[in-house]
């Protein structure tokens, strides 16, 4: 609920990019400068390094110590029988419906209803958490990944064990988003060539 509020407020301002992997699929549409597509990641990463540490300043320590599931103190990592290959399928297919979800819904800047675009991108969000979340927590975002990874480092080192999984899959679930939605847009395209 959260992102679709986030979205709906900033989206015509900044695109309603609060995740790396989002920036990356608009980026690799050509529709991203290359000042923001190397700035947004950089703010993002701060943010969720800010918000994860807010989180855990709120928190007592009790609550962190002795936890099997980290899941509700903000960190991911993958689930106790899952292999690190099939996370990183997970969350790269995860990032791919939401990318393309939130491509398909915000490239066309002047049609854009900014509104029913974040309920979209909120909704897929929230099936795709819902999904994965025993299997990789259901990240899709580096920057959601790693801000409670750092603040959670003090308590146990088990959460860089397999933090690569929170980058590969999303970059390349991204990518692939962008690969489908620049087939889909040619498509379109060519289909409205007069013959």
């Amino acid at each position: 609920m959260a992102l679709i509020a986030l979205i709906a407020c900033f989206g015509k301002i900044s695109g309603g990019h609060f995740n790396p992997a989002v920036t990356i699929g608009v980026s690799l549409c050509g529709r991203l400068s290359l000042k923001a597509t190397i700035l947004y990641p950089v703010v993002q990463m701060v943010g969720g390094l800010l918000g994860a540490a807010l989180t855990r300043a709120i928190q007592p320590p009790m609550s962190y110590i002795d936890n099997v599931y980290y899941f509700e103190n903000g960190v991911t990592v993958i689930g106790k029988d899952v292999k690190p290959g099939w996370a990183v399928f997970c969350e790269g297919l995860i990032t791919f419906f939401l990318v393309l979800t939130y491509l398909m819904c915000t490239m066309e800047k002047k049609k854009t209803n900014w509104l029913l675009s974040s309920l979209a991108i909120g909704f897929i969000a929230q099936a795709n958490i819902l999904a994965a979340a025993y299997i990789t927590g259901g990240s899709m975002n580096p920057s959601r990944s790693f801000g409670p990874a750092v603040c959670m480092s003090v308590f146990t080192k088990n959460v860089w064990k397999h933090h690569y999984v929170y980058w590969v899959g999303p970059i390349v679930g991204s990518a692939l988003a962008a690969f489908v939605w620049r087939c889909l847009n040619w498509q379109w395209s060519c289909s409205l060539l007069p013959k």
